[in-house]
């Protein structure tokens, strides 16, 4: 059971809207890459661009998959 656990994986990934969450975790889960995906609305994200200060609404996507396939999941283009 431990070395099953230790394949696992979980990915972050933020997107600007639901539809492109969906695209893009539609893609992912019929391609295989992952077994389940959550997204969740209303996060806010606070990072530096180009040297100022930004915020940004966005959803997270909880990705969940396995060592093996994350070079694929790196991969998928929306």
């Amino acid at each position: 059971m431990a070395s099953n656990l230790a394949k696992l994986m979980t990915v972050l990934i933020t997107v600007p809207t639901k539809e492109v969450g969906l695209t893009i975790s539609r893609k992912i889960v019929e391609e295989k890459l992952a077994a389940c995906i959550n997204i969740i609305p209303a996060i806010t994200s606070v990072y530096e661009w180009q040297g100022k200060l930004e915020e940004s609404d966005e959803l997270l996507m909880i990705v969940k998959t396995t060592n093996e396939r994350i070079n694929e999941l790196e991969k998928v283009r929306h």
